[in-house]
């Protein structure tokens, strides 16, 4: 993109969400979850969550012709999508799954951005060697996906503190071709000590959680840990999901990330979706400044008419997926429209990240198939792009 055009853009979305912060204005003062009143209650008192969308999610911030993308060529180059981001001393830090192969060959890839202008990225490189994409080779490395990382704080041994990244990995079987049910957590860590250490290099340890003993007859598929509001949990508990695109279910460690990781004793799988009406891809937790948990996924079978997926809680692990402002649709829980229509189609969710500056206004960032997003009528598939929409996070008491 050039830079008249990418300045012309670069105004409009500014122009756009001013707009959108005055039309909104009425909503910020009545709603509790904005102002003063909210800031002396707790989130033990919410009894309603939704995300109300508010702009964007219609020019992808990442495509074919971004620096360091997969170019568009033949039928198996897919772009990206599943993975994460995080804000590390303003930056973005976006680890997608890099398709230039199809489902099969994946890496996971390192993409940075300034926190105050998310059209314009960095390619950093590849986290993860090419998976090698070999058929019925038991080694969970024919495909690696989700890049998850998390921040291990100063420890005995650790005194700088340290980055881990969590990473799915998959055998290639060939009778299968859509796979996904014998997944690993592969577990990488950054060589570099300190914060800085969230650019790498990374070098891989182990697996750390199978699916033996978790879901049954199906493999674990992403890892993003984060703490509960439990208040009997011990200090430094880690809860996270796990489990396939078709039956998800949370764990915990006392111990970091590198676990071992236990399967909560109650209440798996959990409830927010099957393949009936959509199984939970890419399930990721964000805390909100308010104190109220949201659950982000990709419903399967629905995303791409109805868009993301969610649910919400008071405390991280006990989830609320019967309330809400967006579609009902059973159990893949409510849909919330991610951009204007004509543009819902919806992949995967990337991140949600709240703005500095105003509590319970968030960048939602995620992936959708270019022509679909494009044009509802066009075929499910092809390759995905990266996008962003501005949403608000209204609560009711």
């Amino acid at each position: 993109m050039g830079s008249p055009e990418r300045a012309m853009l670069l105004a409009l979305l500014s122009c756009q969400a001013a707009a959108n912060v005055a039309a909104n204005d009425a909503t910020w003062h009545e709603s509790s979850a904005n102002d003063a009143t909210w800031r002396e209650s707790s989130a033990t008192s919410v009894t309603n969550a939704t995300l109300r969308y508010l702009s964007g999610g219609v020019v992808p911030i990442l495509n074919g012709s971004t620096p360091g993308m997969v170019p568009k060529v033949g039928n198996n180059t897919l772009g990206v999508e599943d993975g994460t981001i995080v804000v590390v001393d303003g930056m973005l830090h976006m680890f997608p799954t890099e398709m230039h192969c199809g489902w099969t060959k994946t890496r996971v890839v390192h993409f940075t951005a300034p926190l105050d202008d998310n059209l314009t990225w960095t390619f950093r490189g590849g986290v993860t060697p090419y998976g090698h994409g070999v058929c019925d080779v038991d080694d969970h490395h024919a495909k690696l996906w989700s890049g998850s990382p998390q921040w291990e704080a100063p420890r005995p041994g650790e005194p700088e503190g340290r980055w881990y990244m969590s990473v799915v990995g998959y055998n290639e079987d060939c009778e299968d071709k859509a796979g996904g049910t014998d997944g690993r957590i592969l577990m990488f860590r950054s060589a570099t000590a300190g914060r800085g250490g969230i650019d790498g290099p990374y070098e891989e340890l182990d697996d750390i959680l199978k699916a033996d003993g978790l879901v049954p007859m199906a493999g674990a598929s992403v890892l993003r840990p984060y703490r509960s509001a439990l208040p009997d949990d011990p200090p430094g508990r880690l809860w996270a999901f796990y489990g396939s695109g078709w039956d998800t279910g949370q764990c915990y460690s006392d111990t970091g990330v590198l676990g071992p990781w236990t399967r909560a004793p109650t209440g798996n799988p959990r409830p927010i979706g099957n393949w009936s009406d959509g199984g939970p891809e890419n399930p990721l937790v964000f805390k909100s400044r308010s104190g109220v948990y949201l659950l982000i996924w990709a419903a399967n079978l629905l995303q791409v008419e109805h868009g993301l997926a969610f649910a919400w809680s008071k405390d991280g692990v006990n989830w609320e997926d019967n309330t809400g402002g967006g579609i009902r649709t059973g159990k893949a829980g409510y849909m919330i429209p991610v951009s204007p229509p004509g543009h819902v189609a919806f992949r995967t969710p990337l991140a949600l990240v709240e703005h500095e500056e105003r509590d319970n206004f968030f960048t939602l960032f995620f992936t959708a198939f270019e022509n679909d997003h494009a044009n509802p009528a066009a075929p499910i598939g092809g390759y995905e792009n990266a996008y962003a929409s501005e949403v608000e996070l209204v609560l009711t008491f």
